[in-house]
C-alpha cells in the first residue's frame, strides 16, 4: 500500500483511538495514544522531506494558528520552572505534544485526501461516537459509571468534550444537509441530543454560535435551516422527554431503573 494510502488510514485509526479509548483526562491512555501519533507525525514528516509525500500548505492564518499553538506548547513548559505543581504542568505539556502531532498528520492528509472526504470520514466516525454515547444510556451494563454520574461522556469521558464533538457532529450535519443528503438531519439530531444530555453550558454556547456562523457564511442556508429546526427540534424533544426519566438524568439511580428508562429513551429517540 502507498504512503498516500496509508496515513490516511493510519489518521483514521488513530482518531479513533482516540476518541473510544482516550480515558477522558487520565494519563495512562495518552502515553500509547500519544506515542503512536508522534510516530505517524515523524513517519509522515520524513515522507514530506524525501518527497514522497506533498508538502502541506499552509495560508497566513493556517501559519499563524500554528505558531500560536506551538507557542503556547512551549510556555508551558517554560512554566514548570515556576509552577506549583510542576507535575501537573509536564502532563500538560505532554498532551500538548500529542494534539501538536495529531495536527501535524491533519495537514499532511488534507494534502492527500479531498476536503469533502476527510468531512465524510469526520462525520461517521462523530456518528459512531454520540450513537454510543447514547447507546451506553440504553443499556447500562455499556457504561456502569453513569449509575455515578448522569452527564452523557461515554465513551471520551468527559461531558464538555463530548459536547464539544456534538457542536462538530451539529456543524458537519449543516455541511451535509447543505449538499441535500438526508444523513445531515441525523448528524444535527444526534449533535444536539449528546450537548443537551452532556448538560455543558460551554457546550450549547459554542453550538449556538457556531450554527449561527455557518447559517450567515453558507450560501445554501435555506437546506441547512431547515436540517437545524427539524434535527434541533426533534434532539430537543428528546432531552425534554429525558427530564421526566430519573435514570436517564439523575445521578446515582440503580440499575434497573437506568434500564427500565433507557428503553423509553431509546422509544423517544426512534419517535423524535
Amino acid at each position: 500500500m502507498s504512503a498516500a494510502r496509508t496515513l490516511p488510514a493510519l489518521a483514521g485509526a488513530l482518531l479513533f483511538w482516540a476518541l473510544f479509548f482516550g480515558g477522558g483526562n487520565g494519563s495512562d491512555p495518552l502515553v500509547w495514544i500519544g506515542g503512536a501519533a508522534l510516530v505517524v507525525a515523524a513517519i509522515a514528516g520524513a515522507a514530506v522531506l524525501m518527497g514522497r509525500l506533498p508538502r502541506p500548505s499552509l495560508g497566513p492564518l493556517g501559519l499563524a494558528f500554528v505558531a500560536c499553538y506551538a507557542g503556547l506548547v512551549l510556555w508551558q513548559g517554560f512554566s514548570i520552572l515556576w509552577s506549583v505543581q510542576p507535575d501537573n504542568s509536564w502532563n500538560y505539556v505532554n498532551r500538548g505534544i500529542v494534539y501538536l502531532a495529531f495536527l501535524a498528520v491533519g495537514m499532511v492528509v488534507t494534502t492527500l485526501v479531498s476536503r469533502r472526504a476527510i468531512a465524510a470520514g469526520l462525520a461517521v466516525l462523530l456518528a459512531l461516537v454520540l450513537g454510543y454515547a447514547l447507546l451506553g444510556k440504553v443499556v447500562p451494563s455499556l457504561y456502569p459509571d453513569y449509575g455515578r454520574l448522569a452527564r452523557l461522556r461515554s465513551p471520551v469521558g468527559y461531558w464538555n468534550a463530548l459536547a464539544l464533538l456534538g457542536d462538530m457532529a451539529l456543524v458537519l450535519g449543516l455541511w451535509r444537509a447543505a449538499r441535500r443528503s438526508v444523513d445531515g438531519v441525523l448528524l444535527v439530531f444526534a449533535g444536539v441530543v449528546a450537548v443537551l444530555l452532556a448538560y455543558s453550558r460551554g457546550g450549547i454556547a459554542v453550538g449556538v454560535v457556531a450554527a449561527a456562523a455557518w447559517l450567515a457564511f453558507d450560501r445554501r442556508r435555506l437546506e441547512s435551516l431547515a436540517a437545524l429546526v427539524i434535527g434541533g427540534a426533534g434532539g430537543g424533544a428528546v432531552a425534554a422527554v429525558s427530564l421526566a426519566l430519573h435514570g436517564v438524568t439523575n445521578d446515582g439511580q440503580p440499575h434497573s431503573v437506568r434500564a427500565r428508562d433507557g428503553l423509553m429513551l431509546f422509544v423517544a429517540v426512534l419517535v423524535f
